[in-house]
């Protein structure tokens, strides 16, 4: 009866390696936007995107370049449309994306302009409808790209409101706009 050798104290130098058991994460399916062009949901499409798809080293360019073009539609689509699909036209159409829809100051004048076009206010419960949907939405994507527009905004909102509705205080509560009727 032989014995085997006891285990060896230092790991390092051991001859028998085992490699240790990994565990494998189900994640759920992710379930991607479809980008028709519009400037002012370019950073969360993009952002989605780069996660997901374009920073992924398990896909070839030519992938990357399909799904992608799966998520086009509208403008943005067609900005990109007589691309081939091939590895080198992958970051050309890329940079094409960007240059189109995500340069700084086209987002930015994309939400302003959305700011500008609100409808006035007919009611008192379009008041919260108004800010607490477009206007919080416009604005605090504004403060990502750094672009300070409280004071700047209040006029033009205070325009949106009715006269009879006009007994509204206005207050600065972090950085945010906070309109409430008496």
């Amino acid at each position: 009866m032989t014995s085997s050798p006891p285990p060896d104290p230092n790991p390092r130098f051991a001859t028998d390696r085992t490699v240790p058991e990994t565990k494998v994460m189900k994640t759920p399916r992710l379930q991607m936007s479809t980008f028709y062009g519009d400037s002012s949901k370019w950073l969360g499409f993009w952002n989605q995107l780069e996660c997901t798809i374009h920073n992924n080293g398990n896909l070839r360019k030519t992938e990357k370049f399909t799904y992608l073009k799966s998520l086009l539609s509208g403008n943005a689509l067609a900005a990109i449309s007589v691309f081939v699909i091939s590895d080198p036209n992958y970051d050309s159409f890329i940079e094409i994306l960007k240059d189109r829809f995500g340069r700084q100051d086209i987002v930015i004048s994309s939400h302003m302009n959305k700011l500008l076009c609100i409808e006035p206010v007919r009611n008192i419960s379009n008041v919260k409808a108004l800010l607490f949907d477009e206007c919080e939405i416009q604005i605090r994507s504004l403060e990502s790209l750094n672009v300070a527009s409280g004071n700047l905004l209040c006029p033009l909102i205070l325009q949106k409101i009715p006269e009879e509705l006009n007994s509204i205080e206005i207050e600065k509560n972090n950085r945010s706009l906070i309109l409430r009727t008496w």
